[in-house]
């Protein structure tokens, strides 16, 4: 009776193998990097995301997010907390600071997206396009940014390119297991963070359909794939209906209702048509791999090589598709390209197998292969944006001096009103106090209910978070009581109060 022989998969083998290594390694570069607190690019909305993971991690529990700097009642939906919820697991079972469990749960979200790119890119284009992409999204200057955020970006990310595999296999051997997985975290994905969902729309048909120029696709994979890509959708829109129901019992919050919203999500045609705001999304492209220039003529090759393959298209499209739809988005929120983030440097991975396969000496490949991702990354790092980027790597932020003043000058369970700082939620986090952020877009007073009860303390803040002087009466209502407990720092009755306290002023 004869030895039986084991067959290995040696291009699975290489795959997992290199795939592990340079996550491994993508991972480690990460940690040592790791920055102690969220005062970084973008800190008002990292704080305003870790704001929801303190609270749930003191107990706070509730789907409709805890968002302590609008005011009473405290909460208000704004997305799907699923990022906050899985923050404070992680920080309760192993004992974490909030921004800790905040940046390791971005962390996770992102190296979970980069493997899953990879096995999807693996699939479609094979292992060498997959390392190369997988690489590539390790490693650029976008990616090493935002990586550990506290933001939800990146879970958004996952959830939709794990819906993504799950219809690429249901298309290859049906299954109605597949198709529900596909549609859960579609929705998922779409109730943590609609725009990325929408971004990806194009590659979740292409690939639940299997469409290939030489292929027509089955009507069943095409029917099940635009159901579960409508019923994800939907439940983004659900969520968003319940998210406006929530912010219209805030007086300062319904003003972030997705209709009051709307030219702010989306832009105007007048703005699409400004070239100086394009220049603002395109100059910030080769911290994500490559110019704009580059990366069109790398996929036009890319594309020649292929005979137009349409899920490479299905690819390209990702960030056509978002920064059209959401232009204005794009052009003020420069993290908000980490949902197109993936889809580009694929693009560029695939682009290079690419053209690394018109040699046909296999070693020669190879080495053209690593000579032009090298020169890619080299490119991405030294350009204006990426060395910009470059300059934060490893850089701890200062805790703000407000947050310092309010927390020695304010007892623990007093809310607090800054104004100055617009609805920058910093200047409370670090305090570890609520309280009521006053937009730049509310011009009203204080609701005169909230003073002297929910709110109790009120400062002004410039720029720099500061403490700066200001004039109550701008922001209180009329016969509130006010007196300096300390410099800047003011103690607050509301016009309800009968007795009158000696050497305190009455808002006029």
């Amino acid at each position: 009776m004869g030895k039986r022989r084991v067959c290995i998969d040696k291009s699975s083998y290489t795959f997992w193998l290199f795939a592990i290594l340079l996550t491994a390694l993508g991972t480690t570069l990460q940690v040592l990097n790791l920055r102690s607190n969220l005062i970084d690019l973008f800190a008002f909305r990292q704080t305003q995301t870790a704001i929801g993971v303190r609270e749930f991690m003191d107990g706070n529990w509730s789907l409709a997010t805890p968002f302590t700097t609008l005011g009473p009642p405290w909460q208000m939906a704004y997305e799907f907390p699923l990022f906050q919820g899985i923050a404070a697991s992680v920080g309760t079972i192993f004992g974490l600071s909030v921004d800790l469990s905040a940046r390791i749960t971005g962390l996770g979200s992102f190296l979970i997206a980069g493997l899953l790119l990879a096995v999807l890119i693996r699939r479609w284009f094979g292992t060498l396009a997959a390392l190369l992409s997988l690489g590539l999204f390790q490693f650029m200057p976008f990616g090493f940014q935002w990586a550990s955020s506290s933001l939800i970006e990146f879970t958004a990310v996952t959830c939709v390119l794990g819906a993504v595999l799950a219809i690429d296999t249901n298309q290859r051997k049906f299954s109605w297991g597949m198709v529900l997985v596909a549609a859960i975290l579609l929705a998922l994905g779409s109730a943590v963070k609609g725009t990325t969902t929408v971004a990806w729309a194009i590659v979740f048909l292409i690939a639940g359909s299997g469409l290939l120029w030489r292929k027509r696709p089955e009507l069943r994979s095409v029917l099940v794939t635009v159901f579960a890509l409508i019923s994800g959708l939907a439940v983004g829109l659900v969520w968003t209906a319940y998210a406006d129901l929530t912010k219209q019992e805030n007086p300062v919050a319904k003003n972030l209702t997705s209709e009051r919203l709307y030219q702010w999500t989306y832009g105007t045609f007048e703005q699409r048509m400004n070239l100086d705001q394009w220049d603002r999304i395109v100059e910030r492209l080769p911290s994500l791999g490559a110019s704009l220039w580059i990366f069109v003529l790398l996929l036009v090759i890319a594309l020649w090589k292929l005979r137009l393959e349409p899920r490479l298209i299905a690819l390209a499209s990702v960030p056509v598709l978002a920064i059209l739809i959401f232009f204005n988005l794009y052009v003020v929120h420069s993290y908000y390209l980490s949902a197109v983030y993936p889809a580009y440097v694929a693009v560029l991975g695939v682009s290079v197998s690419a053209i690394s396969g018109l040699v046909p000496k296999q070693r020669i490949s190879l080495l053209i292969a690593g000579a032009l991702s090298a020169l890619l990354l080299f490119l991405s790092w030294t350009s204006p944006e990426g060395r910009s980027l470059a300059s934060l790597v490893g850089v701890d932020g200062k805790i703000p001096e407000i947050s310092q003043v309010i927390a020695i000058s304010t007892p623990s369970d007093a809310g607090v009103i800054v104004t100055g700082c617009d609805w920058d939620p910093t200047p409370l986090y670090y305090a570890n106090r609520r309280g009521l952020t006053i937009p730049s877009w509310f011009s009203e007073k204080v609701p005169t209910a909230w003073v002297g009860t929910d709110l109790k303390f009120l400062v002004f803040c410039d720029d720099t978070y500061s403490i700066v002087a200001g004039d109550p009466a701008t922001v209180l209502p009329t016969g509130s009581l006010y007196k300096e407990v300390s410099p800047g720092v003011y103690q607050i009755f509301g016009p309800d109060v009968v007795t009158r306290i000696l050497n305190w002023s009455v808002v006029p």
